[in-house]
């Protein structure tokens, strides 16, 4: 008997932050498959961050497992590559869970901007942030409600691949992409989300200031009508290391219903 594949992509280590998460899964007879999407994490740096790249290696990994046709789980940016999967190769998946996603559809496309359009700056912008270990806890924190559940376990998971060499640079490429420059990405276009033709399921803290819930009940309107939106309680942008017990129990309903 082969176990339902469930793949999840996420930014930086946070494939780390689903421990929570996949062990219940597997538990429960999914295949679990947790990638970091690069430049983040342990992951190879080719170079070349857009939507479109990133759910080529998506769909990469899937092949090269053999999985069958998978229930991707997108979260925060990952989201992104998710869906972008999802409307690039829909024989690779057979449903979609979105999970407080920064797919960035209230705002008209556009490149970057100019103000970090030079790579010096963004090197910058990143160092003082992302890769900044003194920075580390408090980015977490402004990222979740429930600020206590900043664990030391979990910034050492965010911590560790950022020391590897051009962790800051390689970040640095991938933000021109994520703040605005990736126009041709399918996903970008509003009136492509009512073509998607998997069932979809999203779930999403009800106290995010990252990805606001406003940003939830937009999306539900793109996505066709049979589309189920769980607004969590009390969470934030991170609800799986926020209150694992409850994401869980929401993910594993959302999961039965795909």
């Amino acid at each position: 008997m082969e176990f339902p594949s469930c793949c999840f992509t996420a930014p930086a280590a946070w494939s780390e932050l689903w421990r929570h998460t996949t062990g219940v899964l597997a538990a429960a007879g999914f295949r679990v498959i947790a990638l970091d999407l690069p430049p983040f994490g342990f992951s190879d740096r080719p170079g070349s961050y857009t939507r479109k790249d990133q759910a080529a290696r998506i769909n990469d990994v899937l092949a090269n497992l053999k999985a069958k046709p998978a229930i991707i789980v997108g979260h925060s940016f990952g989201a992104g590559a998710a869906t972008e999967l999802v409307m690039r190769y829909p024989d690779r998946a057979r449903g979609l869970i979105l999970v407080d996603a920064a797919l960035g559809l209230t705002v008209a496309p556009s490149e970057a901007p100019w103000i970090i359009q030079p790579k010096w700056i963004r090197e910058i912008l990143v160092s003082l942030t992302i890769t900044n270990p003194v920075a580390t806890k408090t980015l977490l924190e402004s990222l979740i409600e429930k600020k206590e559940r900043a664990l030391p376990e979990f910034v050492a998971i965010l911590q560790r691949p950022t020391t590897q060499r051009d962790t800051t640079p390689d970040i640095a490429d991938w933000l021109y992409y994520f703040l605005g420059a990736d126009r041709n990405a399918v996903s970008a276009d509003r009136t492509a989300y009512a073509r998607v033709k998997l069932p979809v399921a999203i779930l999403w803290g009800d106290k995010d200031n990252t990805t606001p819930v406003e940003q939830a009940l937009d999306l539900r309107t793109l996505l066709p009508p049979e589309t189920t939106l769980t607004l969590l309680p009390g969470l934030g942008h991170i609800p799986q290391i926020e209150d694992p017990a409850l994401f869980n129990d929401a993910l594993l309903k959302a999961l039965g219903k795909l």
